[in-house]
């Protein structure tokens, strides 16, 4: 039985930065294309290809996804599949964090409070689907007699992410030690 749509939050406000940051970076690499060209120096590359990584990996990779199955957290570097059996609870605290019943909090690094619309920002948009959504799966019996041991929080590293820090690391000590 279907209860509701997968809905998706994660802050518009950090898509924006994302998309200003990739755009200065952008003019920044033309300029330093024509630079080169015009002086007829060879330069090493500057690191916007690194800032641009980073830049996916905090402020455009981030999110928080709200099924009739599970919560997906998807953090810079690891996400974390939480299916409703095994939700506890959810507070605001700085950002919503998520209480398994296993006792493990996750936070969601998607879910900042304040911004123009709420007080409670994302995060208060976040606690109020969540609530709704298990209270509307519980109404409909979907949570009951559920053996919460049987529901497995899984947590798996982004390791594309973690990879692209770790190159990004050494290209920039070896654009300072050339």
């Amino acid at each position: 039985m279907y209860m509701g749509p997968t809905k998706i939050f994660r802050p518009t406000s950090s898509r924006y930065l994302a998309i200003t940051v990739w755009a200065i970076l952008a003019t920044s690499q033309i300029a330093a294309l024509v630079s080169s060209q015009v002086t007829g120096s060879v330069r090493l590359p500057e690191p916007f290809d690194r800032i641009a990584v980073v830049v996916w990996l905090f402020l455009w990779r981030p999110l928080v996804e709200v099924s009739d199955g599970t919560i997906t957290i998807v953090n810079p570097l690891k996400t974390v599949t939480i299916p409703w059996p095994a939700f506890s609870e959810a507070h605001i605290h700085g950002t919503l964090i998520v209480t398994t019943t296993a006792a493990k909090t996750v936070s969601a690094y998607a879910a900042p409070i304040r911004n123009r619309r709420s007080d409670h920002g994302v995060a208060g948009d976040l606690l109020a689907e969540l609530t709704a959504r298990h209270d509307a799966l519980t109404e409909a019996g979907f949570l009951d007699n559920i053996r919460t041991d049987g529901a497995q929080v899984t947590q798996t590293t982004a390791t594309l992410g973690a990879v692209a820090l770790a190159v990004l690391a050494l290209a920039s000590i070896a654009n300072w030690v050339i």
